[in-house]
């Protein structure tokens, strides 16, 4: 595979270019989704309105789940653009595509200019980083600060002289990436320490460089500049709530009774890396026929977020993102290899393009024949969305197997253009809109009640706190009153259940609780992965 050789503020303006093209384009038309990006952005408005920088708020009670730098960032974002879904997705935009830059640089240092760019290019063309790198949460300012850690470490680790800027980058990387998402950010350069040591390099390490209690205590002394005083006004709730609950907890036992499968990660890297997975084998032929300091230290960066996450009970698809550098920059070294690669490695890669073949097919078929009724117009338009994205990024794989990688700009305006697409069609999916549209009238001090439907989308988009009483007569009190109520849900998993066993999908059906005039919205409680209807009512 040849890369075109340009000059390298050819490369860089590239990787700008593909970078706002890709993440860009229709994030300001994507509702917030998922249960945490309505929470981050929510959060970040109660933080300026309440000016109050220490502990964060999420519907006016302590939010725990990460440290603040996420959200102080955000914040400036909304004085710059107002609050709205993009400047609550920048920060990670930005971080995605100064993490490709980063790369590039990477690769160029320590490989090939030619290197650098496909490392950068790969990253932001793969799927998990077109979704979180345009997300409103804390992973990709942290794999940024991981990816900066890790070089630094290796560079202390690969020479005897002194390098107090190395030293800088690597602890106050870690500050940084603390602030932003918690340990994560420190147990990833410390299991790919050891692993590179004692496994893949087994060689004597000038560990003296790291000088690891002056670092250590400043380490310390940067991220007790918030932690202390959060500590002091919580009365210890940030600690026992912040990482016994949300760090620990979640380690010992799955989130939401979800179950524990060893090989997760094995099987949802097909996806997550996709399209570039088609080439493990290729990025591990170029490090085994290259074997040096270098390559080692990226496979133990790239085992160790594997190892951590596979020990841990919790099991998300984004929880590896921290592998996703050095995977890049093993591939990045596939296009210099000379002679065929190994049987293994190109039936690997057929098989895994053969496999999204069908998966794009299947999800093609069933856009063009499936029964779609008027109320599921948008959920068809937004499976084409993502049917785009996905064929975009197949065809950018076929055209980096047929050395035709000059032509890459044609499936990223693809992939761009499929993400418009997906966001202005769920847009009308999310019935938190519906919501905040016709609360729209009611003075700022009413009363905002919902049953069964408790997704943070409704705080955010209605601008309101909400209650969420356990009885539903409260829901019918006297005006001015803001009531929602779940009607039915029907989930994804019973639901594909239903068609592969061509029987009826179970509906939940709830017994309706609102009296009155009452208007109805049907949508995607992404949360829940469900289709759901609610009903509403407005009492002036």
């Amino acid at each position: 595979m040849q890369v075109p050789s340009l000059s390298p503020r050819a490369h860089v303006w590239l990787l700008v270019a593909a970078g706002i093209l890709l993440l860009v384009l229709g994030s300001a038309e994507l509702p917030l989704i998922d249960r945490d990006e309505p929470r981050f952005a929510e959060a970040t408005r109660e933080m300026l309105q309440r000016h109050s920088w220490l502990v964060p708020t999420f519907n006016g009670h302590e939010r725990f789940d990460k440290p603040p730098l996420t959200y102080w960032v955000m914040s400036v974002f909304y004085q710059l653009g107002g609050v709205t879904e993009l400047m609550a997705r920048l920060h990670s935009i930005l971080s995605a595509i100064v993490l490709a830059l980063f790369l590039y640089a990477t690769g160029a240092r320590w490989f090939t200019a030619a290197a650098g760019f496909v490392a950068g290019f790969a990253f932001l063309t793969s799927f998990q980083v077109l979704l979180h790198g345009r997300l409103s949460v804390a992973d990709m300012p942290m794999v940024l600060a991981v990816a900066v850690a890790q070089v630094a470490l290796f560079d202390l680790l690969d020479t005897a002289e002194n390098g107090t800027r190395k030293r800088l980058l690597l602890y106050g990387s870690l500050a940084v990436g603390f602030l932003a998402k918690g340990p994560i950010t420190l147990a990833v350069p410390v299991v790919t320490a050891l692993l590179y040591r004692f496994v893949f390099w087994r060689r004597p390490l000038p560990w003296r460089n790291l000088r690891l209690v002056r670092g250590l205590l400043g380490l310390l002394a940067l991220t007790a500049l918030w932690g202390v005083p959060c500590l002091l006004v919580t009365d210890g709730r940030w600690w026992h709530v912040g990482i016994g609950e949300h760090v620990v907890a979640r380690g010992m036992e799955p989130l939401n009774s979800r179950h524990y499968f060893l090989p997760y990660y094995l099987v949802t890297s097909l996806l997550s890396f996709f399209p570039w997975i088609a080439f493990a084998g290729a990025a591990a032929v170029a490090a085994r026929r290259h074997w040096n300091a270098r390559n080692a230290f990226l496979v133990a960066w790239l085992v160790a977020p594997y190892l951590i996450f596979t020990a841990y009970a919790t099991q998300l698809p984004h929880y590896i993102l921290p592998a996703f550098p050095a995977f890049f920059l093993l591939l990045a070294q596939a296009p210099g290899l000379h002679g065929p690669l190994p049987r293994w490695a190109r039936v690997f890669a057929g098989g895994v393009l053969a496999l999204w073949g069908i998966i794009l097919l299947a999800l093609g078929a069933v856009i063009v024949a499936a029964p779609w009724t008027p109320e599921l117009r948008h959920l068809r338009a937004a499976l084409l969305g993502l049917w785009t994205v996905l064929g975009g990024l197949m065809f950018l794989a076929l055209l980096w197997r047929g050395n035709l990688f000059r032509l890459a700009w044609v499936p990223v305006l693809a992939v761009s253009a499929g993400f418009l697409i997906l966001g202005t069609s769920l847009r009308p999916l999310l019935p938190a809109l519906a919501v905040a549209e016709a609360s729209a009238t009611l003075p700022a001090d009413a009363a905002c009640l919902a049953y069964g439907f408790t997704e943070g989308s409704l705080i955010f988009y209605t601008g309101r706190r909400w209650a969420f009483p356990e009885n539903p007569a409260a829901l019918n009190g006297p005006g001015p009153l803001l009531s929602v109520a779940l009607e039915r849900e029907i989930g994804i998993g019973p639901a594909l259940e239903a068609i592969w066993k061509r029987r009826e999908p179970k509906v939940r059906v709830l017994p309706p609780v609102l009296t009155g005039p009452v208007r109805e919205a049907s949508g995607i409680d992404f949360a829940r992965a469900s289709w759901v209807t609610i009903a509403y009512s407005v009492k002036e």
